[in-house]
């Protein structure tokens, strides 16, 4: 309820902050310190139910750069977005 807007729906930068969160997870598991190159987020649809489910997938690990796919639904399996984010091994 702390992170809905005006109409109620979830913000989408406590979207876009759960997508990066799961990114920076997933790429410092793959290598100790990896930083954000870059970083997309594509909202698909409101939240409708009370809590959010962020999934991380790795789509490259390569030997200086990193792709991660986080799809991110709600608890009643509803798509809400789909954020990617590259990162750079340090």
């Amino acid at each position: 309820e702390d992170f809905r807007n005006g109409f109620g729906a979830v913000m989408g930068g406590a979207i876009f902050t759960l997508g990066d969160f799961a990114f920076a997870v997933m790429s410092n598991q793959l290598h100790k310190l990896t930083v954000g190159l870059q970083v997309s987020i594509n909202y698909l649809s409101g939240a409708k139910g009370k809590k959010l489910i962020a999934k991380a997938t790795v789509r490259k690990d390569g030997r200086t750069t990193s792709v991660i796919n986080v799809d991110i639904t709600d608890d009643t399996g509803r798509e809400v977005a789909q954020f990617v984010g590259t990162g750079y091994k340090m």
